[in-house]
């Protein structure tokens, strides 16, 4: 709101989109997709929601063009996080001109895909006292954060077991989330008394990824509740490991609405809407199939829902002309 600010403000929403467009180049995509298809959609993603931050800005909306920044830069650290490899080299001492605090230490460890680093912090973090009475919020929503990069990282119940517990033990963990922790250490114990081998195969991957669907359903009391969180992090580890493996397998479209349904589940743990990334990825794989038309109505859900939650005036044209684009492909 300081118009002092307003032409570093600018020329900061300049340089980010030109960033952005940078990505957008056949060789990058080609190394993304080594890696994760999905990922070839993500600056075209990045784009549209810069554009409407700078729409807002421009337009003295600062509320609105704050928000999606803030879900630009957790975009860019769950796109970072989104599989256990590839660490990017950069010098805290290059970010901080003092020692950050412990959280923006964690945060900076996961966009830099130092993951153990990441974990060990988040999990310093949840178990302070301190830190959950005074920003609850927060820190309920880093605990969620902290067992998804957990199972991503090490996929053992018995850590992320562990860790609940005490989690539970503290005194300020309120009433209702405590429901939450049980129902995760419910599935846990599920979990571990699974007998099955890890699948190999394409065919094993789209067949585990169905079974853990299931059972997260199985597992809500009310539509909108959290307690089949475990199973929704445990798809998003398979649905990366599937489209690393069969990036081009004849299943990939149905990986990548596998992706979409459990990333939508998990919007509450505070990232970025990657459900989106990985509807479009499910429309363009399938195109005029009735998958890609499922994918298109739960696409078109989600904007039509974020918009109208975030812009009280006529929907946005570039959301339109984004939706009918998607649309002529899954018809």
């Amino acid at each position: 709101n300081d118009g002092a600010n307003k032409n570093n403000i600018n020329s900061n929403l300049h340089s980010m989109l030109s960033l952005t467009h940078k990505v957008v180049t056949t060789k990058g995509r080609k190394k993304f997709n080594s890696s994760d298809p999905a990922v070839g959609y993500f600056p075209a993603h990045l784009v549209r929601v810069l554009r409407r931050a700078q729409k807002h800005y421009l337009g003295k909306n600062c509320d609105l063009a704050r928000q999606d920044l803030l879900k630009v830069s957790g975009f860019c650290i769950q796109c970072h996080s989104r599989a256990n490899q590839n660490q990017i080299k950069v010098s805290m001492d290059k970010i901080f001109k003092a020692k950050g605090s412990r959280l923006e230490q964690a945060n900076f460890y996961l966009a830099t895909r130092s993951f153990q680093k990441a974990l060990s912090e988040y999990s310093q973090i949840v178990v302070d006292k301190k830190f959950a009475k005074e920003q609850p919020v927060l820190w309920e929503t880093l605990v969620k954060k902290t067992i998804a990069l957990d199972i991503r990282l090490h996929n053992e119940p018995v850590r992320v077991d562990n860790l609940i517990d005490v989690i539970l033990a503290l005194p300020t963990t309120p009433d209702y989330f405590k429901a939450d922790l049980k129902a995760w250490k419910n599935a846990l114990v599920n979990w571990q008394t699974e007998r099955e081998a890890p699948p190999t195969s394409a065919k094993g991957h789209a067949l585990k990824l169905k079974a853990l669907l299931t059972q997260a359903l199985r597992s809500h009391e009310l539509p909108s509740d959290h307690l089949g969180h475990v199973y929704y992090w445990r798809m998003t580890r398979l649905v990366h490991a599937a489209l690393q493996k069969f990036p081009k397998h004849k299943l990939r479209a149905q990986f990548l609405y596998m992706g979409g349904v459990a990333y939508y589940a998990l919007l509450d743990t505070g990232d970025w809407p990657l459900h989106e990334i990985y509807f479009e990825g499910c429309i363009r794989a399938a195109r005029k199939q009735s998958l890609a038309q499922k994918c298109y109505q739960r696409l078109e859900r989600s904007i039509y829902h974020n918009f109208l939650a975030t812009e009280p005036k006529p929907f946005n044209t570039n959301e339109s002309k984004y939706l009918k684009k998607m649309r002529k492909m899954a018809y």
